[in-house]
């Protein structure tokens, strides 16, 4: 009997340990501007440890921030709505008073495909005539040290547009639940006109 309730114990304890942050969620919206030059993001996430990061940073001649250098306007608030503090350490990464729930805002100049990069514009992000392809690495600031799922992510675009990503639809046009960071930076999205591989103009 002893062991057996230690052992239920040490699940428990076990199954705390793992869980981290305050048991919500964490969210994404990105708004694009109306000629999908640039996106506005607002985020809402549990930041476990003290670094926010863009993860894939490619570091060129040109770019020595590499995608970093398309990031403005960072804001950071708790969840009072105070101020918090952030330092640039260069390369994509950040440098925060974590382990609570931060408010994040920022906006991403959509001028990737202007520079060379070394594995080219498709990793990272360029426009064609119907929209934009983009990697979550070009545009999504992260927790550094961990960030539990899932992770509800909506777009707001120019008339017309729908996104594409490898992601389950949550209900909401344009919205989708994302399972792990991994998940959220390591893929390829398009927005813009739906095309079908029969057709090259807008339906």
């Amino acid at each position: 009997m002893f062991r057996h309730r230690f052992a239920t114990l040490l699940l428990l304890l076990g199954a705390a340990a793992a869980q981290t942050g305050d048991g919500k969620g964490n969210q994404y919206k990105v708004s694009f501007n109306a000629d999908a030059s640039r996106v506005h993001v607002d985020a809402n996430v549990w930041v476990e440890g003290n670094e926010l990061a863009l993860f894939g940073v490619d570091r060129t001649e040109q770019l020595k921030n590499g995608q970093a250098e398309f990031l403005e306007n960072i804001v950071l608030s708790d969840s009072a709505g105070k101020p918090v503090a952030l330092t640039d350490k260069g390369e994509g990464e950040y440098l925060v008073i974590g382990d609570r729930r931060l408010s994040l805002s920022y906006d991403v100049r959509l001028e990737h495909g202007k520079f060379t990069w070394p594995a080219g514009a498709e990793e990272v992000s360029y426009r064609t005539d119907e929209g934009v392809m983009a990697t979550g690495n070009a545009l999504f600031l992260v927790p550094g040290v961990k960030m539990d799922g899932p992770i509800d992510v909506s777009f707001a675009m120019p008339p017309g547009w729908t996104a594409q990503t490898p992601w389950r639809a949550s209900g909401a046009a344009n919205a989708f639940t994302v399972q792990s960071r991994r998940e959220l930076v390591n893929n390829a999205l398009y927005f813009g006109w739906r095309v079908t591989a029969w057709s090259t103009t807008p339906t």
